[in-house]
């Protein structure tokens, strides 16, 4: 949610498609409230009905200037590096033709394994952004749970994909 906050300071339209073990966290009423537009559920993974019509993900997918996806869990990556396509999610980066960011907290040991630096690494010869820096909350932190990303610093990894804003030519106004 720190993140979707962020993203809308610096200007930025967000449109929320879960993940399979998003809602178990925060539920998608929460994320339409905060976003002000429809949440993609998991399941719906070509379309939903909103107001009395269809809207299709790859429609959406067509007006989307950047995507990030944050947190990418361990199994979200290996789907993601796979191309299997079982929820919204990964069938919307899979449409994407912008730049795409997953961030993680790289340093939590889960991410440190040998399958998980595998699937990294499918996912960077994709071309997809991956943004691991995270701060431990408790000393003791072992697993994702135990780590906080900082949403400036996401934010500011997503403006670095997207081209600088074009400038107007003289005479014309924006």
């Amino acid at each position: 949610m720190d993140v979707l906050r962020s993203l809308q300071r610096a200007g930025a339209h967000v449109h929320v498609v879960l993940g399979a073990e998003a809602e178990a966290f925060i539920p998608a009423l929460t994320f339409q409230t905060l976003a002000g537009e429809v949440v993609w559920p998991a399941q719906d993974c070509y379309g939903i009905m909103a107001g009395g019509h269809f809207q299709s993900l790859a429609a959406l997918m067509e007006t989307i200037d950047a995507m990030v996806i944050v947190p990418a869990n361990p199994a979200l990556l290996a789907k993601a590096a796979m191309a299997c396509a079982d929820e919204a999610l990964i069938r919307a980066m899979l449409l994407h033709t912008g730049p795409t960011v997953m961030a993680y907290p790289g340093q939590a040991r889960p991410y440190q394994h040998r399958l998980v630096q595998r699937q990294l690494a499918v996912l960077r010869d994709a071309g997809i952004v991956l943004w691991d820096e995270a701060m431990r909350q408790t000393e003791d932190a072992v697993d994702e749970l135990g780590w906080v990303m900082s949403p400036s610093e996401v934010v500011a990894v997503v403006a670095r994909q997207l081209p600088p804003p074009a400038e107007a030519a003289p005479g014309e106004t924006s």
